[in-house]
């Protein structure tokens, strides 16, 4: 029997590609169906380990004052999201009411814009220009009637989706927020336990190791934020906009999220500046998403490959296919899993020392 499994251990020391698919197939698995049920207990660890230098420095001896400090710095990181949403509603509704009270000008303008267009397009396509306004303003209203007749039940449904994601979001906090004060309470007692522990040890590598590269790759994502925010903002400033650092920020927060980028904001901002006819403006705003555009490409690079070792494609890659495989969470669960996969891999075969091939 010893002999099986000495000869099954060095055929899986063997086997680098046997034990990339193993642990490919288990990461997936964990990511599926093991992730939503253990991701309020895993984050608790992360905070409470991120939390004891300060907790440790506040409490002394006392036990007691270990849970109590972790409520409230729980109850603070809470607040800011809530603050943050809030600041965000009251600007986005005095947006919608500006709109609302400039609608007439806007659809005057509009008018204006697309009469224009047409004029422009009636030689090369042959059609006359009140005929081509006509067939587009009729499509156009058709469009209106059906997005109307469909509208109230999709937000019916939207809105059933979203009360439902709020109800989950809740759960999952207070699962967080009260098992992070438990375990704050008995963290140094619990780690001191187990510290003696060899598979502890190796499960304690990989998991600073991971957390390190996640950690490293937001920040370096944060300062790419910080750098398109800052311009954005300025540029929004000199035009005179309503809160010029909100919106800015907004627009590289927008830029951080995969798939989205500066362009959902920026190309339909110059369309509207175009319609309302400040062309300057238009052109300042392509030009802005031009340049938020290269200076992604020009930083992320460096930034992320000097941080985590990652090649920006490998990260795109993982962030396409993750989103394929777990849904929106794919996002962040993606590149999680790329890590997971070479970091295990690498834990799983140190002994035979294989090369690299991640």
């Amino acid at each position: 029997m010893g002999n099986f499994f000495e000869d099954a251990r060095e055929e899986w020391k063997k086997r680098r590609v046997f034990r990339i698919a193993f642990v490919t197939l288990a990461v997936y698995l964990l990511m599926k169906y093991a992730l939503i049920l253990v991701l309020p207990f895993g984050l608790s660890v992360l905070f409470v380990r991120w939390a004891m230098p300060v907790i440790r420095r506040l409490s002394g001896r006392r036990r007691g004052m270990k849970s109590v400090l972790a409520a409230l710095m729980l109850s603070v990181i809470g607040a800011l999201p809530i603050v943050l949403i809030l600041v965000l509603y009251r600007a986005a509704a005095g947006c919608v009411r500006a709109c609302m009270a400039n609608f007439g000008i806007l659809r005057v303008q509009c008018g204006v814009f697309l009469r224009t267009c047409c004029c422009y397009l009636e030689r090369p396509l042959g059609i006359d220009a009140v005929v081509l306004e006509e067939k587009i303003m009729t499509a156009a209203r058709s469009i209106g009637e059906q997005i109307s007749d469909e509208a109230i039940p999709k937000a019916i449904v939207i809105s059933g989706d979203v009360i439902a994601v709020f109800a989950a979001i809740g759960i999952y906090w207070a699962v967080f927020f009260i098992f992070s004060v438990l375990l704050a309470k008995d963290y140094d007692e619990i780690v001191a336990h187990w510290r003696s522990k060899h598979w502890f040890a190796r499960i304690r590598e990989l998991y600073d190791k991971t957390v390190r590269m996640i950690f490293s790759y937001i920040k370096a994502q944060l300062i790419i934020m910080s750098v398109i925010g800052g311009i954005c903002s300025v540029v929004f400033w000199w035009a005179g906009f309503h809160m010029p650092f909100l919106w800015g920020y907004v627009v590289g927060f927008l830029d951080m999220l995969p798939f989205i980028g500066t362009g959902i904001t920026l190309l339909p901002l110059a369309l509207f500046e175009l319609v309302m006819g400040r062309t300057v403006l238009a052109v300042v705003f392509v030009l802005l998403y031009v340049v938020c555009y290269f200076a992604r490409e020009f930083m992320e690079p460096r930034l992320i490959g000097q941080r985590i070792g990652i090649h920006p494609l490998i990260i795109l890659m993982s962030v396409f296919l993750g989103v394929k495989l777990y849904g929106l969470l794919g996002i962040v669960t993606g590149p999680l899993s790329y890590l997971l996969v070479r970091e295990l891999t690498e834990q799983t075969g140190k002994e035979d020392a294989p090369d690299e091939i991640f």
